[in-house]
């Protein structure tokens, strides 16, 4: 690709404003995205137990790629390109599933769970099938949450893992279930998506629901004597009171409002079965990663945001509620309130996106500043796009 077009764009980007428009709406703006952006990071897929048993497996698509993760028969979660190796015909097209091996529905030929070509139709006994096996990706597990990268360019997992591992592993995320999920084509860019997802200054008028626990705009007033005493039992517990932070992923615990349990629309538990009963006074442990995710933990049920680009205006946002395995629906829980404060959020945030991107594709529109604090988390992910953008292409012959 060509990259002269695109470093202008770049170069036209003013600190502290959003991004010039042509980042939010061209096509060949959306192939360098994938290409530079989504090719090259640590993508955050789903959890450990929506692959159960061997032979489980999920599927999607990052830009025009392909790809999947599977359980093989030693256990391990293993990720590959979803390409034949014979024509390139898809191999899994559902988004989920099991099977005993990998077929390709084109002309069958079989891999193992492990990626192996075990049977190539039509060939004869001399062809060498080990050099046919399926491509891997990279796949790293951290308690019990699954993230996928398609290349080795992708940053170093370690020092995510060490900032998160010890704050999401008190939810005992292997033991449990994802009740429902909610996946939602959204016609905007995938970065006015994030965008939205990072900041809260919109929740008062545009999440009424959400603002009866959540507290207003993400801001904490440390000073406030329940913020203090929340992050004084942090401390207590030897837990960290600040953000663990690195260039690409953000996670800690955030009180919620006085009284509040749990984000519900009423604020007390939706799941009366608790993930684990050493969280309960814990507030809300978030996670983020760039450039896909925006992640919440609580005591009664985890809730993931994700989104992956489709074009240059349009993008997947795919959601999921994970309670503990042995909470019953009908009793502990009902499926139709869990799912609702967070299905009615993305529906709130689907219209409010969408208008951006509307305003966004006005040959009027000109790049406005960010509010300092209460858009901050906008402005250090757009920071970090330009960031690795400039960085990709500076390395381009």
């Amino acid at each position: 690709m060509t990259t002269s077009y695109i470093s202008t764009l770049f170069d036209k980007r003013k600190q502290h404003f959003t991004l010039p428009r042509e980042l939010y709406t061209e096509e060949r703006v959306h192939d360098f995205d994938v290409e530079a952006i989504f090719s090259r990071t640590w993508i955050f897929v789903g959890f450990e137990v929506e692959l159960q048993s061997a032979g489980n497996y999920l599927s999607l698509t990052i830009g025009e790629t392909p790809v999947f993760l599977i359980r093989n028969r030693a256990g391990e979660i293993k990720g590959y390109f979803n390409t034949c190796r014979h024509r390139g015909a898809q191999l899994l097209s559902d988004v989920a599933g099991r099977c005993q091996r990998v077929v390709c529905p084109y002309h069958q030929w079989a891999y193992s769970l492990d990626g192996d070509l075990v049977s190539a139709r039509g060939m004869g006994d001399d062809f060498d099938k080990t050099e046919f096996s399926l491509r891997p990706l990279r796949v790293e597990c951290v308690a019990g949450t699954i993230y996928i990268a398609l290349s080795d360019d992708a940053p170093e997992f370690q020092p995510f893992r060490d900032a998160f591992e010890p704050l999401i592993s008190r939810y005992n995320l292997r033991e449990g279930k994802v009740v429902h999920q909610q996946r939602i084509v959204e016609n905007a860019n995938w970065k006015l998506a994030m965008e939205n997802a990072r900041e809260c200054a919109h929740c008062s008028i545009g999440h009424p629901e959400l603002s009866v626990s959540l507290v207003d705009g993400f801001t904490v007033e440390r000073d406030d004597p329940h913020h203090a005493a929340f992050y004084a039992l942090l401390r207590d517990r030897g837990i960290p009171d600040q953000p663990q932070e690195g260039s690409w992923f953000s996670t800690g615990h955030v009180p919620l409002k006085p009284g509040m349990k749990s984000l519900t629309l009423n604020g007390n538990y939706e799941v009366q079965k608790l993930l684990s009963d050493t969280v309960s006074d814990l507030g809300y442990l978030r996670w983020s990663l760039q450039p896909n995710c925006y992640n919440i933990a609580l005591p009664d049920y985890i809730f993931t945001f994700s989104v992956l680009p489709i074009n240059a205006r349009q993008s997947l946002v795919h959601s999921k509620w994970l309670v503990h395995k042995d909470a019953v629906e009908g009793s502990d829980y009902k499926v139709d309130e869990l799912r609702n404060l967070w299905e009615t959020t993305n529906n709130q945030d689907i219209r409010l996106t969408e208008l951006n991107q509307k305003g966004v594709n006005s040959q009027a529109y000109l790049p406005g500043p960010y509010m300092p604090n209460a858009e901050s988390w906008c402005e250090r992910f757009t920071d970090w796009y330009c960031t690795e953008a400039t960085d990709y292409i500076k390395s381009r012959p």
